[in-house]
């Protein structure tokens, strides 16, 4: 299991990467000519008609593999969020001061707490 400080670490990177991932497939969403394609081919009404070249445009989205890619973004996302919240849960370490305990066993909600306490002052 990876340690919280190396969890901590890449979080913001995977938030980031995330977002960016979530912003792009949302926009290529909203380009419903990305979405559709089309194949058309024309015949003349008579023999004398005149004729028309085939006319065919490409699905470059497809649904499915925007989910499937939001699905890996997003897992990846859940499982580093996990992985911090849970350590978070056990990690615990001893306030020092000159080498005197002063709080044993703090969680690390509570030291950021104090961290940005004393940062404050």
């Amino acid at each position: 299991m990876a340690k919280l400080n190396q969890i901590i670490a890449v979080e913001k990177g995977v938030k980031s990467k995330a977002h960016q991932d979530l912003t792009a497939a949302h926009h290529g969403l909203q380009k419903t000519g990305l979405l559709a394609g089309i194949s058309r081919t024309y015949q003349p009404k008579d023999e004398e008609g005149e004729q028309l070249p085939p006319e065919s445009t490409l699905v470059q989205v497809k649904a499915e593999d925007v989910l499937r890619d939001t699905a890996v973004t997003l897992t990846r996302l859940f499982d580093v969020t996990a992985t911090k919240d849970w350590a978070n849960c056990t990690a615990r370490a001893d306030v020092k001061v000159d080498g005197r305990v002063l709080v044993s066993e703090v969680p690390v909600s509570y030291l950021l707490f104090l961290e940005k306490q004393l940062t404050d002052l």
